[in-house]
């Protein structure tokens, strides 16, 4: 656990047998902020690449480049999602290699945290998927919200009827 100030760690006699929650993990001051910039990478819709799945909990993980990927990176990546297993917040590559600099993931998540918005308005058409559990059966996106928001990022079935609702943006002005 933390102290009040949230920069000191409580010592270990004071939480040793304490019962413990997720909230008490200091990891998870910053899961559901992605990094932004990794790297000197900037994590944005314009610099998503591909994306990997991540091996606990499935989710879409965007992968960045700041500039648009060759046909032999492209082909180093597919083989690293094949061969390694990928943890959200975790790097794509280790330290030396390559394209550690220059092909990045967010690493200031985990798998708690949602599908990042990026995934949803870049052009690289992936799947449709619920941004906050990754279900790839996310409920239909009525004509109505069509209607409201000029951008809608979906929820499941599963996720709705835990309160969640789909994440919106940019609402659109009323015809009148």
């Amino acid at each position: 656990g933390m102290r009040k100030d949230a920069q000191h760690f409580k010592s270990f006699q004071e939480v040793y047998g304490a019962p413990t929650t997720e909230a008490d993990r200091p990891s998870r001051a910053v899961s559901n902020k992605g990094s932004g910039d990794v790297r000197g990478v900037p994590c944005k819709a314009e610099t998503l690449r591909a994306y990997v799945e991540c091996s606990e909990c499935s989710k879409p993980r965007c992968i960045f480049s700041a500039r648009k990927l060759t046909p032999g990176q492209r082909s180093v990546i597919e083989v690293t999602k094949e061969e390694y297993l990928f943890i959200c917040g975790c790097a794509l590559f280790p330290e030396g290699h390559a394209l550690y600099s220059t092909v990045v993931v967010e690493e200031g998540i985990d798998c708690s945290s949602c599908v990042a918005a990026a995934y949803y308005t870049s052009r690289c058409a992936f799947k449709v998927c619920c941004f906050v559990c990754g279900s790839e059966d996310p409920l239909p996106i009525t004509a109505e919200e069509k209607a409201k928001y000029q951008t809608i990022h979906p929820v499941c079935g599963a996720c709705s009827a835990s309160g969640k609702q789909p994440r919106t943006r940019c609402s659109r002005k009323a015809k009148n």
